[in-house]
């Protein structure tokens, strides 16, 4: 290390090496906060895309409860057309069966009858 002859210190050429190393060292670690600030995103954006990712959130869950809505309200009209069809069932089975009673219950009363009639005829 040269030094000064006048006091013992750094010469003058050691000065601005050590002045140009600090620069360097500065500049690199500007350059590297740079790029750390480059990766960061502005709060006015963030704050923008946040309030824009809210609202695509909020329309979702209307489009959710919409869907769940009809969803119910096609369960319902299913289990009407189920009743419905359990009560056209019922009344077809009940004309069914009063289509088959009642011409044997007329047998029956006219058999009865003849059988009377001859009966009491003798």
């Amino acid at each position: 290390m040269e030094t000064d002859t006048s006091g013992g210190g750094p010469t003058l050429g050691e000065l601005w090496r050590m002045i140009e190393r600090e620069t360097r060292l500065i500049r690199d670690d500007m350059t590297e906060l740079k790029e750390d600030l480059a990766r960061y995103v502005p709060l006015a954006v963030w704050t923008a895309s946040r309030r824009g990712d809210e609202m695509r959130l909020q329309a979702l869950e209307s489009r959710v409860d919409q869907q769940q809505t009809e969803h119910r309200a096609l369960l319902q009209h299913l289990e009407e057309g189920r009743m419905a069809d359990r009560e056209r069932a019922e009344r077809d089975r009940q004309v069914r069966m009063y289509q088959a009673v009642i011409p044997m219950a007329a047998l029956l009363v006219t058999a009865a009858l003849t059988v009377w009639s001859t009966l009491a005829g003798r």
